[in-house]
């Protein structure tokens, strides 16, 4: 796991996460969670787009959550 401190007091966690795939070896993939206010948060988006090459790891110093992330998240 990587953590990253972005701005606005904001940590960003990046964990591996492997899912049964199809075939017999799982899938692995890259998922972005953050804490900020009081609130740990999974970040579909983020990790999309980490996973698609839209952004890198080292990027999440510089992004922010806003409002939409709330029904992600739990206190």
């Amino acid at each position: 796991m990587q953590i990253i401190k972005g701005n606005k007091n904001i940590k960003w966690y990046v964990t591996e996460a492997l899912y049964q795939s199809e075939g017999d070896t799982p899938d692995k993939t890259e998922e972005v969670y953050f804490y900020s206010d009081g609130f740990f948060g999974f970040s579909k988006n983020f990790s999309s787009k980490l996973a698609a090459g839209k952004i890198k790891t080292k990027d999440l110093e510089n992004l922010s959550v806003d409002e939409k992330y709330a029904e992600e998240c739990a206190k």
